[in-house]
């Protein structure tokens, strides 16, 4: 019902988009978030008899391995660290895929995957970058106000190290292009030209890339007549979604903007975010409550069974708003499934 308004016959396809990095097998968040998404995409599927499919966006251009030069800080992505000739990106992906496959066969809905380096060559988000760096001064203090920084990178066309360090980038806008000057650990400085035709790779921090977003999505819906649905966890909510998405489409020109749902939070006893690194660095939780952690862990122990009953759960959510909009403790995940084991024993 929320989008029943904009769901009318000039709208061809619906496409509810999420993103995750793949920086390790995905845990009990990832996997509510990328459930709901399917819920939300089968309810929306089955109440207004129109096509919807499910987008992810994967962030392999995410940092993965670090090296140290002369003080300076230089990484490799996701998509650029190869072990056994597989990328840590590919390597991870893999778990994503098996959850997507089996969403999909209980769901009826299709899904595409959408890599980062797919996302920086569209015309749209290279145009907006460009628009964005022509306003410099201005959006920097919106979207980074601590350090007035729009952290736009590139990488050595060499060997793919990309320089962390904003001191060592310089830029320059030259009529409806950029001009980016880098440092390589191995390769020393070099000079590339990012336009909206070609094809140079650029690295846009998480501002830049969820305010393009949205204007690669208002144009979608204009041209392509789609709506898209943008599904985060409620961590994107608040602020962020209303300053730096919001206020910097006012900004660009734009009048509509990007429909968007937040999940629900998964939360520890402290009422903070469940967070997969701090409790496995320290090893805070042990049995169950460690399986949410590592997709690996917890499908060795449920199995099929367990991807379905976390999409059982969230399926809940998505048809009852009291459900949907509000938080849910790691502790309440351990009893729907202990609850549920007692159950088939």
């Amino acid at each position: 019902d929320l989008f029943k308004e904009q769901i009318d016959d000039k709208v061809d396809k619906i496409i509810i988009n999420t993103s995750s990095q793949p920086n390790s097998n995905p845990h009990l968040g990832t996997l509510t978030t990328i459930s709901c998404a399917f819920a939300l995409a089968k309810k929306i599927k089955q109440q207004f008899n129109i096509p919807v499919e499910v987008e992810f966006d994967e962030l392999e251009n995410s940092p993965y391995f670090l090296k140290k030069y002369n003080n300076e800080n230089y990484t490799k992505s996701l998509g650029d660290t190869f072990i056994d000739n597989i990328s840590i990106a590919n390597t991870y992906m893999k778990k994503y895929i098996f959850i997507f496959e089996y969403l999909k066969k209980i769901t009826n809905v299709n899904y595409v995957i959408k890599t980062y380096y797919e996302f920086q060559l569209d015309k749209i988000i290279r145009k907006s970058v460009i628009d964005i760096y022509k306003n410099y001064d201005f959006f920097s203090k919106l979207l980074d106000p601590s350090n007035n920084n729009l952290m736009l990178r590139t990488k050595c066309p060499w060997c793919n190290y990309s320089n962390r360090d904003t001191n060592l980038f310089k830029f320059d806008v030259i009529d409806d292009s950029i001009c980016l000057t880098s440092k390589c650990c191995d390769h020393g400085e070099y000079k590339v030209i990012v336009s909206e035709k070609n094809d140079t790779y650029i690295d846009i921090n998480t501002q830049l890339r969820d305010l393009t977003k949205g204007v690669l999505f208002y144009k979608r819906l204009k041209k392509e007549h789609i709506l898209t649905i943008m599904c985060d966890g409620k961590d994107w909510s608040g602020e962020w979604a209303s300053r730096i998405h919001y206020s910097g489409m006012h900004a660009l020109g734009y009048d509509t903007f990007t429909n968007r749902i937040f999940t629900p939070l998964i939360v520890d006893w402290s009422g903070g975010k469940y967070s997969k690194s701090l409790y496995l660095e320290n090893d805070k939780y042990s049995g169950t409550e460690k399986l949410f952690a590592d997709f690996d862990l917890y499908y060795n122990r449920f199995g099929d069974d367990g991807i379905y009953r976390i999409y059982s759960e969230v399926e809940k959510w998505v048809n009852d708003p009291v459900k949907f909009f509000r938080n849910y403790s790691i502790e309440y995940f351990v009893q729907l499934l202990e609850v549920n084991d007692d159950k088939k024993r």
